[in-house]
């Protein structure tokens, strides 16, 4: 069940992922900020897919008949329990990793207290030797500029202050940082990874965008990203920095040289046609239902099999049933047309009462169907309840059974709807 379900969210996330590709190309034809299309993609893979697996209603291929037949009542073990393996799985890469992460914070907070610091403290500006470009912190966010830097020329200096300005002034750092813990956090999840990298990559476009239009020369803005690329030196965990790997430089650099092409609208049409139609296939895929329910216990097999007694088969004939034998007791509660006690049924009689109690089955012939047997404690509860006995049936939306102190059985069934069947008229 659990690998139906992560395999459902995969895919769910995969589709938003293409959406917004779609999106990404229109928001650039457009000369709006990129991010905003992989933002919309986070928000809608961690909310779509959870609320669609809880909304998941069960609706099963075939009919379930419980009957007191020992094949029928035993349940199997499992020979090997994979949704926990999953779920422990799950569980020890996200600690792995989380303390990867904590782990890099520490040992970047350490090492910034050794940096010395240049200029004033609106932003704070650091000076380490193998660190940086970069921007550190969300709150109280700090430039770190390397070392070399320092004996460039003021042009490059200065270049490199106002992208990593632009980085604070749009709390790029808080975005970064979101998308790494949510991979963390469902590292199972592999879109995601792709996600984040293509969130960073958008950041950095729209960084280069803002830059740009503050008046910086393209081209020598360009050369700057080509210094700080072939530096290569380390970047912290979780900061945004100028460092990107050499085909996304080359790939912003393409971006920023390039004109816009005449025919902006149509390309834009077909993005936003192409992102509509992934978003309506996502609508469009069915959520496996997924139970957590553990299996229902000894005390609740035999509960249910106390009140859905069915001869065991055998190879001799089963003999009619005796109209003289003790008929199971109906007791109904609240606004009722009739009430059916012991040996006293009606003929042709329909009770709909908001509660329905069966009591003592004793050896009665009935079969019951439901959709899903849930159990909960001591009970079981069962969903769109069909029960048939000797010349009547009984149906109901829900039913649960549970065991007395003293051994016997009660099944209370809401909404019962209790029909003399026709076929049994004298």
């Amino acid at each position: 069940m659990i690998a139906e379900a992560f395999a459902y969210v995969i895919g769910v996330t995969l589709l938003f992922g293409l959406a917004a590709l779609s999106v990404e190309r229109l928001l650039a034809e457009i000369g709006r900020p990129r991010r905003a299309a992989w933002l919309v993609a986070y928000a809608a893979a961690l909310t779509f897919p959870p609320a669609a697996l809880l909304l998941a209603t069960g609706t099963p291929a075939v009919e379930t008949v419980i009957t007191t037949s020992a094949a029928a009542v035993t349940i199997p073990p499992s020979p090997f329990d994979w949704d926990m393996l999953l779920i422990r799985l799950w569980a020890a890469t996200t600690g792995i990793l989380l303390l990867a992460y904590v782990a890099s914070w520490i040992r970047l907070a350490m090492l910034a207290k050794r940096w010395p610091r240049v200029g004033g403290d609106k932003p704070l500006v650091l000076i380490a030797d193998d660190v940086g470009p970069a921007v550190l912190g969300i709150f109280k966010p700090r430039i770190v500029l390397p070392r070399w830097l320092m004996d460039s020329p003021a042009s490059i200096r200065n270049t490199i202050m106002a992208h990593e300005l632009e980085h604070i002034a749009a709390r790029d750092q808080a975005s970064i940082v979101a998308a790494q813990l949510v991979t963390v956090l469902l590292p199972w999840n592999l879109p995601l990874w792709w996600f984040a990298r293509r969130l960073r990559s958008s950041i950095e476009l729209d960084c280069d965008a803002r830059v740009l239009r503050k008046g910086v020369d393209v081209g020598h803005y360009a050369d700057v990203l080509l210094q700080v690329g072939q530096r290569r030196l380390s970047s912290p965990y979780a900061a945004a920095t100028l460092i990107e790997p050499v085909t996304q430089l080359e790939r912003r650099i393409r971006i920023m040289l390039t004109r816009r092409a005449p025919g902006a609208a149509l390309r834009a049409g077909a993005a936003a046609a192409l992102a509509l139609a992934i978003a309506a296939c996502v609508t469009r895929i069915e959520p496996p239902v997924v139970s957590v329910t553990p299996e229902p216990s000894a005390d609740a097999v035999e509960a249910i099999a106390a009140v859905a007694e069915v001869p065991t088969p055998t190879s001799e004939p089963v003999p009619s049933p005796d109209a003289s034998r003790t008929r199971p007791q109906l007791v109904a509660s609240g606004s009722v047309v009739a009430t059916v006690r012991q040996g006293q049924l009606n003929d042709w009689v329909t009770i709909e009462a908001p509660k329905l109690e069966l009591r003592g089955a004793d050896s009665t012939q009935m079969r019951t169907f439901t959709d899903r047997i849930v159990q909960t404690g001591d009970e079981l509860e069962l969903s769109n309840v069909k029960i048939e006995l000797e010349g009547m049936s009984i149906t109901a939306a829900r039913a649960v059974t549970k065991k007395a102190d003293d051994g016997t059985f009660t099944l209370t069934l809401d909404d019962a709807v209790l029909t003399r069947q026709e076929d049994t008229k004298p």
